[in-house]
């Protein structure tokens, strides 16, 4: 068994492959301790046939792997597959390794020898490589090459610094992974990041070795590293999307469309790109000394160059982030929607469905939201959309509002979340008249299909889904430590759940006899059967859902039960309990309903039919079993922040208004 496999992909680069395979030779640690694994992804310059024919010239094992040209991801995720060693060394083909590199790497390790750590080397210019103004910053004060000035010898660092270029890991820590390297990154930025993000959440540690060092052999000009910016661009969307929690993801998302105009002009980016170009050829050195109105010039041209470069840099970035964004068709189309809640209560349901998303939608500065309150006669034309909440269409001021929209040729669409127009409810009284203002909308949205199927039936009108997503920066993980001393049991919902709730009382009782120290907490709604019963607590329903969020990530619950009787009103809801839960790792138990049929039973929930024993089963079995509870939670966690979250899919909004 090897102690070290390196796994380097390689593409059109024979003569630096070949000094960098040459170097492997050299090196302190002996040949028999390391396999040297080569994956030609498609060259065409020879390099197949070089690698055919080499294995004479080098010391140590070297296999190689032949493919089509699919990328540097796909290529180290099968030499990845076939690596022999205990830990598997991730390089590039034009970064030629120091005598010791192996070595320093493996040394490491051995001082850290847990399975969830890694080791980062250090990467330099190699000696053949002229060194310019230019990538002296991205590689120093920039970092937007390599970033090991901000680090010292010896330190744990951040997953932001996983580089591919110089990284080992044990293979034991990767191997129960369903993928490694993600292959929607078609450009070799940010993949290493995405990677490095997903095994910091399963416990990586990366320590720094200085002295593990290799030598970067390829020229980068100005030209070339702004083609590879806007390219990085592009997979910061990619990797957005991919890990919308991600702080440095999510700042670099936001300051980009936040300066939209700015960065997206290209007279803008000419002229910093041309003034980068004649700053990179000046020789500070000749400038030292000479002081002019009390300051260095050399300092100051140094200062001038390092804000040229940045914001040189950062253009062609943002550009490769407004060019994905055209996918998707709205950031660039200057909408201006106004949004008419049915009250400013913030509710559940005016959070979830209107202010959140829209509080999004105004980060952009090309899409204009504005709420009833801020329209007036100077504005009123400009809107292109309305977006109306329930019984807001019922309004006559409303109306009158809508009319000038109508008449200037803009679209009306109302947001529904219920049934409302079959609710025996005196405040949702109006909905069986909806049909007499159906000709002042041009269509409706809603949270989930059965909704739709139920709307569609009832209204002559186009009817979309926007979904209920939860809104990450009101819902993040849990970091309460669950007490060991009982058990909480949660349980969430108002009145209008007393069928639902009345259905557990035997369960709940069962379950008292049958555990002690197990404690039900009802927020909300509770039943009367239940309300002096041992074990049982009231938490008073919040009207305000961010002090309902607020409240909730900082609760310690060790459960949650969600039950649906499965009626026409219950099959139209939302899954959004499962959604904000899971946000909070309260690993929960579902009726097997269709507002949860999304959702993997015993994988990132529990499902069960209405039958008191699957109940007390389901719940007896998460009560016993810690791990099935930490692994539910988990799961549903990763499944809602990859899949479900607003920050992900607030734009899916504005396709409805194109």
């Amino acid at each position: 068994m090897y102690k070290i496999s390196v796994i380097i992909p390689t593409f059109n680069r024979l003569d630096i492959l070949k000094q960098t395979l040459q170097s492997y030779n050299n090196q302190s640690l002996n040949s028999s301790y390391f396999e040297m694994i080569i994956i030609n992804d498609g060259s065409s310059d020879g390099t197949y046939q070089f690698l055919q024919s080499c294995s004479d010239l080098f010391k140590y094992n070297i296999t190689t792997i032949h493919q089509e040209n699919s990328g540097p991801n796909a290529a180290r995720e099968r030499g990845v597959k076939i690596a022999k060693g205990d830990i598997l060394l991730i390089t590039g083909d034009d970064m030629v390794p120091s005598a010791n590199f192996l070595q320093e790497h493996l040394l490491s390790h051995s001082k850290y020898h847990l399975d969830n750590y890694a080791v980062l080397g250090f990467i330099d210019w190699h000696k053949d490589i002229k060194v310019d103004n230019f990538m002296r910053y991205i590689t120093k004060e920039g970092g937007e090459q390599f970033g090991f000035d901000f680090i010292k010898d010896g330190e744990f660092v951040n997953y932001p610094l996983f580089y591919t270029s110089n990284i080992s890991l044990k293979r034991n820590f990767i191997k129960d992974l369903d993928y490694i390297f993600d292959k929607d990154f078609t450009y070799p930025a940010y993949d290493d990041i995405e990677l490095g993000f997903r095994l910091s959440l399963k416990g990586m540690k990366i320590f720094y070795n200085k002295k593990a060092v290799v030598y970067h052999h390829h020229s980068i000009n100005i030209k070339s590293f702004c083609n590879r910016e806007y390219n990085a661009g592009k997979m910061a969307w990619v990797f957005i999307n991919k890990q919308p929690a991600e702080i440095l993801g999510k700042k670099t998302f936001l300051k980009t469309v936040n300066e939209y105009d700015s960065y997206s002009n290209k007279d803008f980016q000419n002229r910093l790109t041309l003034a980068a170009k004649e700053l990179n050829r000046v020789d500070f050195n000749l400038f030292k000394g000479i002081v002019s109105q009390g300051k260095e010039i050399s300092s100051e041209l140094q200062n001038m160059a390092t804000s040229v470069f940045q914001n040189m840099i950062f253009t062609h970035f943002a550009q490769g982030i407004y060019d994905a964004l055209d996918s998707i068709n709205c950031y660039k189309k200057r909408l201006k929607i106004a949004i008419l809640p049915e009250n400013f209560k913030e509710t559940a349901s005016f959070c979830i469905r209107l202010l959140y998303p829209s509080a999004l939608l105004k980060i952009l500065s090309n899409i204009g939201v504005l709420y009833s309150n801020q329209i007036n006669n100077s504005n009123v034309k400009d809107i292109d959309v309305v977006l109306l909440q329930r019984s807001s269409i019922f309004h006559k001021s409303v109306q009158e509002l809508i009319k000038i929209v109508k008449d200037n040729g803009k679209k009306v669409f109302l947001d529904i979340d219920d049934i409302l127009w079959e609710s025996d409810s005196d405040e949702y009284s109006n909905f069986k008249q909806l049909n007499n203002f159906t000709h002042l909308l041009d269509g409706i949205i809603v949270p989930t299909d059965e909704l739709k199927k139920e709307t569609e039936k009832t209204f002559d009108l186009p009817v979309k889904k926007f979904e209920n997503y939860v809104d990450i920066s009101f819902f993040y993980p849990n970091i309460v430590r669950r007490s060991k001393k009982s058990f909480k049991i949660l349980i969430g919902g108002t009145h209008s759940h007393i069928e639902d709730f009345n259905f557990l009382i035997p369960v709940i009782k069962e379950i008292q006899n049958k555990y002690r120290k197990v404690y039900f907490y009802f927020w909300g709604y509770l039943p009367d059967a239940l309300k002096e019963h041992r074990g049982i607590f009231s938490i008073p329903f919040e009207n305000k859902y961010i002090d309902y969020s607020m409240k909730l990530i900082k609760s310690d619950f060790d459960l949650a039960l969600v039950p649906l009787i499965d009626n026409k009103f219950n099959r139209v809801k939302s899954s959004i309990k499962w959604l904000e839960y899971s946000m909070c790792k309260i690993p929960t138990i579902f009726s097997d309903t269709i507002p949860y049929q999304n959702i993997e039973n015993l994988k990132t929930g529990i499902k069960v039919v209405n039958i008191q024993k699957d109940w007390v089963d389901a719940i007896s079995l998460l009560i016993e079993d810690d791990q099935l509870r930490d692994e539910i939670s988990e799961n549903a966690y990763r499944n809602v922040l990859s899949n479900h979250t607003l920050q992900k899919n607030f734009y899916k909004i504005l396709e409805f208004f194109q």
